[in-house]
């Protein structure tokens, strides 16, 4: 995919006169974007990632899964974002905490911690980037019309 930074977009959103030609770019010729250089990003990323497996192996048979003719086992834990609750809990986790009696696994409670750090900062880039979009958008179409 094309890949843009975060300074890029913020730029975007400073001169909206400028139509960000990078990221119009990538959407029409590889219609997916990648954001690069998301300030600790890779750090919270490994933490979250670090804790998620044996926290959803922890929570056992509360925990989605699906099975593939191959053998293969898939465990998730899904939830959404909306715009106007934000993001929304991970009931599976929930629902774990209050079955045990609030003591939880010490894995599930290290995912938990890390999980807010990096669902906000999802969220920051997701909003950063819809914003740039519509003055990119914008910018567009007032050159279109001169």
């Amino acid at each position: 995919p094309h890949r843009i930074s975060l300074a890029s977009l913020q730029s975007t959103n400073a001169s909206p006169n400028s139509a960000p030609l990078q990221l119009m770019d990538g959407l029409t010729h590889d219609g997916i974007l990648s954001i690069t250089d998301i300030p600790s990003f890779k750090e919270t990323k490994k933490a979250v990632m670090s804790h998620l497996h044996a926290c959803i192996m922890s929570v056992g048979d509360d925990v989605p899964t699906q099975r593939f003719p191959d053998g293969t086992i898939r465990r998730s834990f899904a939830t959404s974002t909306n715009r106007v609750d934000g993001p929304q809990p991970l009931k599976t986790l929930d629902h774990y905490k209050a079955l045990a009696g609030d003591h939880g696994s010490e894995s599930c409670a290290r995912f938990r911690t890390h999980l807010s750090a990096f669902r906000s900062s999802v969220d920051r880039v997701t909003m950063q980037f819809a914003e740039s979009l519509s003055a990119a958008m914008g910018a567009a179409a007032l050159q279109s019309l001169s």
